[in-house]
C-alpha cells in the first residue's frame, strides 16, 4: 500500500465513522444469536463439523463445497456447545460490513462506502443468513472480496495490481469453496467486466492480468470442481417459479422484508431505482468496473440464476444472498452523488431507519422451518419427559440429537426403523449422494452395524410413549412414520399445538408434534 493509496483510510472522522458500523454490524449479528432454534440444516453443519477434518475435506460430504464444513469444524473443537454454533457465520457476516465500507471508499467515495456498509449492516436479509449456521454469509463476504478486487483493478483504482489480484482470487477461492452459487456469480462478474473491457480500447495490461488471477483461481478450486457432478445429483433442490423468485430476491437479499406489505412494496421499488441509478451513476462517472460488478449483483447474477432454475431447481430462497453487498454498494454510489450532501446523508439515514424497521420486525416475529427444541419442551410438560423420539429423516433425528444427545433416538426410512446417535454421522463421510441411494443395509454396514433396528418388536416391547416429530417431511414419509407406530400398537394421544408467529417475515414454522403412547407397556406389538 503506497503513501496515497493509504490516505483513503486515515482521516479521524472516516476511522470514527466507519468503526462505528462495523461495531454496529457485528452487534446486531450477535444480538440474541442462540434465541432462534437451530434447524434441520443448521443441525447438519453441527454434526459435519464434529467429523475428522480430513473427512470434511476429502470425503464430498455434502452437495455444498467443504470448506464452510472445515470453518465450523475448527470453532466446534474450540466452542462445541451447540448454543455457539452460529459465531461464524455472525463472525462472516460482520467482516462483510467492513468489507463494503473499504471496499466502497476505495472505488468510488468514502461516503459511499459508509452509507454502503450502514446499509449492509442494518440488512434484514445479510442478518437473518449472518445469524444461520449455513454457509451463505461466507458465501456473501468472498464475492464481496472478489468483487472489491475485480472491480478495482478494472478501474486502476488506489491499489496496485497484486493487491487487487490477491482481493480476487481469496475472495473468489473462498465464495467457490463454499457455495456452488459462488461459480455462477463469478462467471457473471466475469463475463459483465470483460464486455465492458470489449466496449472500449483494449487494454493488453489489464487482459494479462484477468488472465493470470483467473487461472490461479481455477487451480484452487480444482478438488471441488472435480466433486460437481456427483454433488449437483445429491439433492432435489426446490422449484421456483419466476414470481417468487423475485419474491425471493427482495426478501432475503436487498429488500425490506419485515415491513407492512403497505410499506414493503414502495420500498423494494425505491431501492431497486436508486441501485439502478447506482449502476449509471458509476458508468457516466468512468468507475466502470464497479458499474459491471454492480450490474452484475442486481441483475445479470439474478438473471442468469433465474434460467439456471428453469433447469435444475435450487434452493432459492438463499441464492441471491451475493446480491446484497453489491445492492448496498450501488445505493451508496447513488446517495454520495447527489450534490448537497446534506440531502444525500438524509436520504441515506432515511433508508437506513426502515431497513432497521425491517429487521427489528423480522427479529421479534422470527422463526425458523423446524422448532425441535420447543416441541420436545412441549412433549416434557405433557408427560413424556425423556420418552423416546422417532421422527421421519435424519436430519430431524439430528435437531433431536444436538439439542438432547442421551435422549433414544430413531428415525424411520423406507418402512425400517434407524438409531441416531454421535456415531450416525459417520454415514455422511460415504457422500450425500451415496447416502440418499443406499439402502439401509448398505449404510448400517458402514457404521458397523447396529444401527438398523432388525427386530423392531424388540426394541419397542418396553417403550410405552413416544413422541413423534412428523413434519417437516415429505407428506409421504410422515404418513409412513404414523402408520409404522399404529402398526406396533401405539395410540395417538394428542398432537399439541406448536405456536407461530401473528406473520411470517423469512420463514415459516412447519414442526409437527404428535404424542403416541401404547395401553400398557407390555402389550406385545401388532404384527407391522
Amino acid at each position: 500500500m503506497t503513501d496515497a493509496s493509504a490516505k483513503i483510510f486515515v482521516s479521524r472522522a472516516f476511522a470514527v465513522f466507519a468503526s462505528t458500523i462495523v461495531v454496529l454490524g457485528f452487534s446486531i449479528r450477535f444480538w440474541q444469536l442462540s434465541s432462534a432454534p437451530v434447524w434441520m440444516d443448521e443441525a447438519f453443519t453441527y454434526l459435519v463439523s464434529r467429523l475428522p477434518l480430513s473427512d470434511i475435506l476429502f470425503d464430498r460430504i455434502d452437495n455444498h463445497p467443504p470448506l464452510s464444513y472445515a470453518i465450523q469444524h475448527l470453532w466446534t473443537s474450540v466452542a462445541p456447545s451447540v448454543t455457539f454454533l452460529r459465531v461464524p457465520s455472525a463472525v462472516a457476516g460482520g467482516l462483510t460490513v467492513a468489507v463494503a465500507i473499504f471496499a466502497g471508499a476505495d472505488l468510488i467515495s468514502k461516503r459511499a462506502g459508509l452509507i454502503a456498509g450502514l446499509l449492509i449492516a442494518l440488512s434484514t436479509g445479510h442478518i437473518y443468513f449472518s445469524q444461520d449456521a449455513r454457509m451463505y454469509s461466507w458465501l456473501g463476504l468472498g464475492v464481496a472480496i472478489a468483487s472489491w478486487g475485480l472491480a478495482g483493478r478494472f478501474d486502476r483504482g488506489h491499489f496496485g495490481p497484486r493487491i487487487y489480484g490477491a482481493l480476487y482470487v481469496a475472495g473468489g477461492a473462498l465464495a467457490v469453496n463454499v457455495h456452488i452459487t459462488g461459480l455462477v456469480y463469478l462467471a457473471a462478474l466475469n463475463g459483465a467486466t470483460i464486455a465492458v473491457e470489449l466496449l472500449g480500447p483494449r487494454r493488453a495490461a489489464f487482459l494479462r492480468w484477468w488472465l493470470i488471477v483467473n487461472v490461479i483461481l481455477f487451480v484452487l478450486s480444482i478438488p471441488w470442481l472435480l466433486a460437481i457432478p456427483e454433488a449437483s445429483g445429491s439433492f432435489p433442490g426446490l422449484g421456483a417459479n419466476p414470481s417468487y423468485l423475485t419474491h425471493y430476491f427482495l426478501r432475503n437479499a436487498i429488500g425490506f422484508a419485515g415491513l407492512p406489505k403497505i410499506l414493503k412494496v414502495p420500498m423494494d421499488g425505491v431501492l431497486i431505482s436508486i441501485c439502478l441509478g447506482g449502476i449509471a451513476i458509476l458508468w457516466l462517472e468512468g468507475r466502470r468496473g464497479a458499474a459491471a460488478a454492480g450490474l452484475t449483483g442486481l441483475v445479470t447474477y439474478p438473471a442468469l440464476m433465474a434460467l439456471i432454475n428453469l433447469h435444475t431447481p435450487l434452493l432459492a430462497n438463499r441464492i441471491f444472498m451475493p446480491s446484497a453487498v453489491l445492492a448496498a454498494l450501488l445505493a451508496g454510489a447513488a446517495l454520495a452523488a447527489i450534490p448537497r450532501p446534506a440531502i444525500g446523508n438524509a436520504c441515506a439515514a432515511a433508508l437506513a431507519a426502515f431497513m432497521a424497521w425491517s429487521s427489528v420486525s423480522e427479529h421479534y416475529s422470527r422463526t425458523k422451518y423446524e422448532n425441535v427444541p420447543l416441541a420436545l419442551t412441549i412433549a416434557d410438560a405433557a408427560g413424556y419427559k425423556s420418552a423416546a423420539v422417532i421422527s421421519c429423516n435424519y436430519f430431524t433425528a439430528g435437531s433431536v440429537f444436538a439439542y438432547d444427545p442421551g435422549r433414544t433416538n430413531y428415525f424411520i426410512r423406507s418402512r425400517r426403523m434407524m438409531r441416531f446417535d454421535a456415531g450416525f454421522p459417520r454415514a455422511f463421510t460415504m457422500s450425500m449422494a451415496r447416502v440418499r441411494s443406499s439402502s439401509d443395509e448398505q449404510i448400517d454396514a458402514y457404521l458397523g452395524g447396529g444401527y438398523l433396528v432388525h427386530d423392531p418388536e424388540t426394541a419397542l416391547r418396553n417403550i410405552g410413549k413416544i413422541v413423534a416429530i412428523t413434519d417437516p417431511c415429505d407428506p409421504e414419509f410422515a404418513d409412513e412414520t404414523r402408520q409404522y407406530l399404529k402398526g406396533f400398537g401405539f395410540r395417538l394421544m394428542g398432537e399439541p399445538e406448536i405456536p407461530k408467529p401473528d406473520h411470517v417475515v423469512m420463514e415459516n414454522q412447519a414442526t409437527k408434534l404428535e404424542l403416541y403412547a401404547r395401553p400398557s407397556a407390555g402389550d406385545l406389538p401388532l404384527t407391522q
